[in-house]
């Protein structure tokens, strides 16, 4: 209520916050080629003040690549999983022992973690959008 209030358009305020976590969290943080970190201050630096504000979450940074796929940036969506794609199978090499978490200098966490599964979702909001209409798909 106190945006209308005030004149502000909510739309255009969250439209912002994403295009502010993106260009920060998945852009600023390894180069742009490690998904998005947890913690990251408004200037750009990661922020390392709580214990898991300085990881990559990959089950995370997937679900927000779905999330980017589905309100139709896909561009982003995929900029933000290339990351955790590229970092886990060809600079770690740890192919189906995907970590839970990533840090910025070539370190992780638990791997054989189940939460990257929510790469599935990218596929599902690429379906939605009608990038995919199930022909692709086979058993």
């Amino acid at each position: 209520m106190s945006d209308k209030k005030e004149g502000k358009n909510p739309k255009i305020i969250h439209g912002n916050v994403w295009d502010t976590l993106y260009s920060l969290n998945v852009c600023r943080f390894g180069e742009g080629q490690l998904g998005a970190v947890n913690g990251m201050s408004p200037s750009g630096e990661v922020d390392f003040s709580h214990i898991q504000s300085d990881e990559m979450w990959i089950g995370t940074s997937y679900a927000l690549a779905s999330f980017f796929v589905r309100r139709g940036e896909v561009k982003k969506g995929f900029g933000t999983a290339k990351g955790c794609y590229e970092a886990v199978y060809n600079r770690m090499s740890l192919q189906y022992q995907t970590p839970e978490a990533l840090y910025e200098k070539r370190h992780y966490r638990a791997i054989g973690y189940m939460g990257p599964l929510s790469i599935w979702a990218i596929f599902t909001a690429l379906r939605q959008i009608g990038y995919l209409s199930g022909a692709e798909v086979t058993s």
